[in-house]
């Protein structure tokens, strides 16, 4: 390898083979790159935006996300309270621990299976 501390004066080409030279006799150099559009001379800061004829609707808020997440949820939510307190009594049957876990499963699929239910029942509404 050479020693990269050495003088920069030396052509990387002289190192090349005749034949090598002669490959790279052939080659062309790139094109030029395309021009660029210029802005505008009258005003070279304009905002682009400035021209498009938006109409901004407003967006949702807060509360109002939050309201229809409520609304959307409470029927699973008090729905799986019988789910839980089945879940619980199958689970009693396995001790205080089973009672614990069959009364969370309980109440998750009873939740899940209302959340189901509900958005098919809305999907079937029409628009």
């Amino acid at each position: 390898m050479d020693d990269p501390s050495a003088a920069a004066d030396t052509n990387p080409f002289d190192q090349l083979e005749p034949d090598e030279k002669k490959q790279l006799a052939g080659l062309q150099p790139a094109p030029p790159a395309p021009e660029m559009p210029q802005p505008k001379a009258a005003n070279e800061n304009a905002n682009p935006f400035d021209d498009a004829d938006y109409k901004l609707a407003g967006g949702p808020s807060v509360l109002g996300a939050a309201g229809r997440a409520a609304a959307k949820s409470a029927l699973p939510t008090i729905g799986s309270f019988p789910a839980i307190g089945a879940g619980a009594e199958v689970g009693a049957a396995f001790g205080p621990w089973g009672a614990l876990a069959g009364g969370i499963v309980g109440g998750l699929g009873g939740g899940y299976l209302l959340n189901k239910a509900q958005d098919w029942a809305l999907e079937k509404l029409p628009a």
